[in-house]
């Protein structure tokens, strides 16, 4: 494991700690804003459970072809669909599994505050689903969740990253506690930026102000972040345009290095997969949900949803709508084995054998800058260059 993070092949997923059975993996935040695991040697008996399931050395995608029944909508309710992630499906679909009794139990993540970090939860409580409605956009503590789903008496439907529902597959595969995992559902993932990333931009409204709360969605499509700081002494409370906000540093300057080398951004292992529907941006104002199913259950389930009214269900787009819209993320899987070739070019580990791959020169020139770029979170001086080189202060919007 601690290979794994001097290698720069954590994806900070949390998971290490929750499967090891002699509590010897703690997390500490990095420089970047990143939980890394640290081992403690008096407790560690050298198993490798945590080296055999941890995501960040493996190759993540699942080149086995599946069906795929494509789907999108959005929630009924007009309070859900404007102000949850990406049209509300998510959230919807969670809480009709648990009024019907489809599962038992469902993870969310709850709000990042100034003293509690997200954390990921195990409920059945609505409310509670509702209240972590909103995508968080930055690691995420799993505190003893795999104890937790171990010891339930009931079933579950969890929700995580790729990387993530990859390592869990992978561990309750052969388990007969695996049985209890009804659903793996995921979430579209371009990278995760770094606790450090929310920290940045409330210190491009005040230098000197604290972070109190950030919610990173809200207000329709693409929507706006909120950030509650402490400025003075006195609470203040702003916004930000989502996706500007990326673009001014947010999603740029805090990059994990495992994520920028994902190859498995649809989470192919998952049972849905779920994110914004990019190929309506130029007419979606409220936001919609693109669904990506590969268990009939969960496609009967969305379609029973929409003939009760929860959501509105369309069926597609096409195969060339998905490859234009998402093109990004395509792209992660066809450069896989070249970024691996930069890594190892640079004396770094790669995740596959590259020997025989040609390093392709132009290529590695912009890997090598975008690496840079991703990297320069870390040091904190910097911010205040960094934002104004943004014009962050010049997309912030202080609500009364």
């Amino acid at each position: 494991m601690k290979r794994t993070v001097t290698a720069h092949l954590c994806c900070s997923c949390g998971l290490c700690s929750n499967y090891c059975k002699h509590q010897a993996i703690t997390y500490r935040v990095n420089a970047l804003g990143f939980y890394e695991p640290v081992v403690d040697e008096k407790k560690c008996t050298n198993c490798g459970i945590c080296v055999k399931y941890c995501p960040g050395i493996k190759d993540l995608k699942d080149y086995y072809p599946k069906t795929i029944h494509s789907f999108y909508g959005y929630s009924m309710d007009d309070e859900m669909h404007l102000n949850a992630s990406s049209g509300g499906i998510v959230t919807e679909l969670l809480c009709y599994l648990i009024s019907n009794k489809i599962v038992d139990y469902v993870t969310c993540v709850t709000t990042r505050t100034s003293e509690n970090p997200p954390k990921l939860v195990i409920t059945n409580d609505i409310d509670t689903i509702k209240k972590c409605r909103t995508s968080k956009y930055c690691p995420v503590l799993w505190d003893k969740v795999v104890e937790q789903i171990e010891k339930i008496n009931g079933t579950i439907a969890v929700v995580a990253l790729p990387c993530q529902i990859n390592s869990l597959k992978s561990y309750f595969g052969k388990k007969k506690s695996g049985e209890k995992i009804r659903f793996y559902l995921a979430l579209m993932c371009n990278h995760t930026p770094s606790l450090h990333a929310a920290e940045y931009v409330a210190k491009g409204y005040d230098r000197r102000a604290t972070l109190n709360q950030v919610v990173n969605r809200g207000g329709g499509f693409p929507g706006f972040m909120t950030f509650k700081i402490m400025e003075n002494s006195k609470p203040i409370c702003f916004q930000t345009p989502f996706r500007k906000t990326w673009a001014a540093g947010y999603g740029r300057y805090f990059k994990n290095i495992r994520c920028v080398l994902c190859n498995d951004p649809f989470a192919q292992y998952a049972d849905a997969t779920f994110g914004d529907s990019y190929f309506l941006q130029k007419t979606d104002t409220l936001g919609t949900t693109f669904c990506m199913v590969r268990n009939q259950s969960v496609s009967d389930i969305l379609q029973a949803m929409q003939r009760k009214g929860i959501i509105t269900l369309t069926e597609g787009p096409d195969k060339t709508a998905i490859q234009q819209a998402y093109k990004v993320l395509f792209d992660r899987e066809k450069e896989f084995l070249q970024k691996n070739k930069c890594m190892q070019a640079i004396g770094m580990q790669a995740i596959v054998p590259v020997n025989t791959i040609k390093l392709d020169v132009h290529y590695a020139y912009h890997f090598y800058k975008g690496l840079l770029i991703s990297q320069l979170g870390k040091f904190k001086w910097l911010w205040p260059y960094l934002s104004k080189k943004r014009n962050l202060k010049n997309l912030i919007i202080k609500k009364k």
